[in-house]
């Protein structure tokens, strides 16, 4: 299993396929946590043991219209961070107007899903931790 979760953003089927470059270059930097790192190249937070979740608008081409955008996310930030950047995955769906693509299930994601499975995800975890936490032992008068 690869260490990055890869999701794509890309045109619905019939919609244009072309988008202006330096609109979502503008937008994604105006968002806190993320960085310009090359040339249709940025990040969102900081590096860690995990890696750092990477934006790549595509292709990488000298003219100004992009088909698709790639987001690379550590798989271990899904888990501590998803709604973060799953956050900022359904900004820039609503900046293109095009699909969340995940290759590896091959489907799109659509966001009231992934909310609802982030939900669940946060509930089985407290509860998990909850059921580590001992409990407090009551002292005999």
């Amino acid at each position: 299993m690869s260490e990055n979760y890869r999701i794509l953003l890309r045109p619905r089927e019939g919609q244009s396929p072309q988008l202006e470059c330096a609109s979502v270059q503008d937008r994604l930097l105006s968002v806190p946590g993320i960085s310009s790192q090359a040339e249709r190249l940025f990040h969102f937070g900081e590096e860690d043991e995990h890696g750092v979740m990477t934006i790549r608008l595509s292709p990488e081409t000298p003219t100004d219209s992009m088909h698709s955008i790639e987001i690379s996310i550590p798989r271990a930030w899904v888990r501590v961070r998803g709604p973060q950047v799953f956050a900022i995955v359904f900004m820039m769906q609503g900046w293109t107007g095009w699909e969340v693509y995940d290759p590896q299930i091959e489907s799109t994601l659509e966001r009231e899903t992934v909310l609802q499975g982030m939900v669940a995800m946060r509930q089985a975890q407290r509860e998990r931790e909850g059921m580590r936490v001992p409990k407090p032992r009551l002292k005999d008068d």
